[in-house]
Parts: C-alpha cells; sequence; structure tokens
C-alpha cells in the first residue's frame, strides 16, 4: 500500500528516523522532522479530495497512526501526540467509512477490548491490573485536583480517570473499556475546546494530562504490588524497551518543570510514581534527556487541519 501514498511513505521513514534518533549514534532529526512536515502536509491535501476509495482511506488512517506514534519518540512532542491522537479519532470516524470491515478491523472498540483484557491476564488468570494501594494513590491525587478545575472538560476527565483506576483493582474488561473513551474524548471537542485544553498555558489542564499519561502508562504494564518500592509483573514477551513510556515520562517531568510552583505539588503522586516505574523499563534512559533541546529551531511544524468541517466524506 505505501508505495501508492507519498504521505504514507513519509510518514514511515520520520517514524523510522525518529527510533534511529533515540537509540543509534548519529543525528536523525532533522530528517525525521522534514519527513513529518511533508507527511502532514501531503496527508492534508490528500484529506482534502472528494470521493476517496476505502484504500485511500485506510492508507491516510495508517499515516496518521505512524505520525503519532512517532509524536511519541519526540521529546517536544506532546503537543502533537495529543493532536494526532485526536485526528486519528476525527479520521476514523469521518473518513474510514467501515471501520469493521477494513484493514483496521481489529481496532473496533469491542474486538480492541477483548484482545486487551486477553493480553493484561496472566497464566489464564484475570489478575486486577492495579492494587488496591495504587488505585487508592492514583485516586487521591485526582481528588485533590477536583477543587482547582473549573472546566467542564477537566472535571470530565478526572471522573473518567477515576473509574478506570477504580476498575482497573477488580474487572479488566470494563477498566480497557473505559480507558478506551479516554482519548477519544478530545476527538469529540470544538477545535476551540482542544485548544484550550493543549495550551501550554492552562496550568490545570496540564495537571490533568500528567494524570492522563501515567495512566497510559499503567494500562500497558500489570502491577502486582507497591509497597517499600514498586514490585512489578510482566509478560516474559514483552519488549522490556519502552520508547513510549520512557518519553511519557520525559513529557509529565517537563510539565512539572514548567508549571508554577503552586502547581507542582499536585502532581508529586504521579512524579513520584512514574520514577519508580522507570527504574522497570530496564534501560539506559539518559539520553532520553533530549527535552532540553529544541528540536523544532530549525522546521516549523504544520499542525495537521482535521476538523470534520474539512473532511470530505
Amino acid at each position: 500500500m505505501s508505495h501508492e501514498y507519498d504521505f504514507l511513505i513519509h510518514s514511515m521513514l520520520g517514524l523510522g528516523a525518529s527510533h534511529l534518533s533515540l537509540l543509534a549514534p548519529g543525528d536523525f532529526n532533522q530528517s525525521a522532522l522534514q519527513h513529518r512536515v511533508t507527511a502532514i502536509e501531503r496527508l492534508n491535501k490528500f484529506l482534502s479530495r472528494p470521493a476517496l476509495s476505502l484504500l485511500d482511506t485506510e492508507a491516510a488512517f495508517a499515516a496518521i497512526l505512524t505520525l503519532t506514534f512517532q509524536a511519541a519518540h519526540m521529546p517536544d512532542g506532546l503537543t502533537d501526540f495529543l493532536t494526532m491522537t485526536r485526528g486519528c479519532f476525527l479520521v476514523g470516524t469521518h473518513v474510514v467509512p467501515d471501520l469493521e470491515n477494513s484493514a483496521f478491523k481489529t481496532f473496533e472498540r469491542d474486538v480492541y477490548v477483548e484482545k486487551a483484557s486477553s493480553v493484561a491476564a496472566s497464566d489464564n488468570h484475570w489478575l486486577p491490573l492495579l492494587d488496591k494501594s495504587i488505585a487508592n494513590g492514583f485516586c487521591t491525587s485526582l481528588e485533590q485536583l477536583g477543587p482547582l478545575c473549573h472546566s467542564v472538560i477537566d472535571i470530565e476527565h478526572i471522573a473518567m480517570m477515576r473509574r478506570i483506576v477504580i476498575s482497573a483493582t477488580n474487572n479488566i474488561y470494563e477498566c480497557f473499556r473505559e480507558h478506551s473513551f479516554l482519548h477519544e474524548k478530545a476527538g469529540r471537542l470544538s477545535a476551540v475546546e482542544f485548544a484550550a485544553f493543549i495550551d501550554p498555558s492552562n496550568h490545570i489542564a496540564r495537571l490533568v494530562i500528567v494524570h492522563m499519561l501515567l495512566l497510559d502508562i499503567i494500562m500497558s504494564r500489570t502491577i502486582c504490588v507497591w509497597e517499600e518500592g514498586p514490585q512489578f509483573s510482566f509478560h516474559e514477551t514483552r519488549h522490556r524497551y519502552d520508547a513510549r513510556n520512557v518519553m511519557a515520562i520525559v513529557w509529565m517531568e517537563k510539565i512539572y518543570d514548567s508549571l508554577p510552583e503552586t502547581y507542582q505539588p499536585y502532581i508529586e503522586w504521579p512524579l513520584k510514581f512514574s520514577r519508580f516505574m522507570k527504574t522497570t523499563f530496564q534501560a539506559d534512559t539518559s539520553f532520553w534527556r533530549l527535552a532540553s533541546v529544541d528540536l523544532h529551531d530549525d522546521i516549523g511544524l504544520e499542525t495537521l487541519r482535521l476538523e470534520e468541517s474539512e473532511i470530505c466524506e
């Protein structure tokens, strides 16, 4: 498929270059961003065409998924990641005509939840994803945010995360099902609401996003107990080098450093817990400290335009 769609090829090359920039000697960042910009520009142009075929929509969806994964390899990629995640929902909802009969049929909610729940189960036993002591700590941290929130959007995110965390202690299936709605919520916001939510100067939303990032990490791992320190049980088949989760922690720490001191205590628990989790990734993460380097100095990234009114059905 990729050889027929230049935007898909560029998105794949960009992801590969971003991955290499973190794992291999040499600087591939410039190439990664150039491919990314080209992919976004050409994908935007492609989506403006009328009467896209099923293969066309699958290529577009594949490209935006790849761009989302690339953002997860970028130390300054949080805004891009949230934007592309929203774009995945918009493209999947408004562009792909029949997801259940497409190449991405396993992305359909019920199929995903069933498979994710099965993967989370260990030795054919349905174990909780989260120990109750950790769930209580997470919920307490969320509850401390409550009095600060004046936005319905922030309050809804907090309530949703609380349901996910509670269900993680006793119902894996419901936990993954609820979690599947969390990032989808961004796709249901208006352009103005979404822009306000991801605005770096929106300190309350930054606190909410930190908790969302931590929850994403937790959902990808089976956590047994956390007493004197965390003890984690992982499936032997899972690759230990975890680019997505390590980068999420980099983003969390960047948010913490950017917040006024009065807001920092509200994410101390997520940061403390995430630092414990990082010790389980079994990788040298020192070179992930690219957060101080502005990778966007030389290239102005174009935001993917994926408003409902701009998508041709």
